[in-house]
């Protein structure tokens, strides 16, 4: 099993709050079966005040972002994310891309 980022319930919250329509709603719950829940330690904590600061004025990144950026980030894993805009800046973190799904 690939490992992916998640922070409950930050990230299930996320891709709820993503889905367009009911089908994609479903979708996104057969993939959160896939998903390994990593705890927001201090390593992650500190990374998180990182991209903060670095990134909060000039992309607007939310904490909700950035703490889950962060984990990817500390976890050394890519991030499977829907919103590939709200996390494509952030310099050495690397994303799957579900565009062809």
């Amino acid at each position: 099993m690939t490992k992916i980022a998640t922070e409950e319930p930050i990230t299930q919250a996320e891709l709820y709050y993503g889905a367009i329509n009911k089908n994609e709603l479903n979708k996104i719950k057969r993939h959160l079966g896939l998903l390994h829940t990593f705890p927001v330690d201090v390593a992650i904590s500190n990374q998180f005040i990182n991209l903060m600061e670095t990134y909060s004025l000039s992309h607007k990144l939310n904490i909700p972002d950035s703490i889950i950026a962060s984990t990817a980030l500390v976890q050394n894993i890519k991030l499977y994310t829907l919103n590939l805009r709200d996390f494509c800046f952030i310099q050495g973190l690397e994303l799957y891309d579900l565009s062809n799904e």
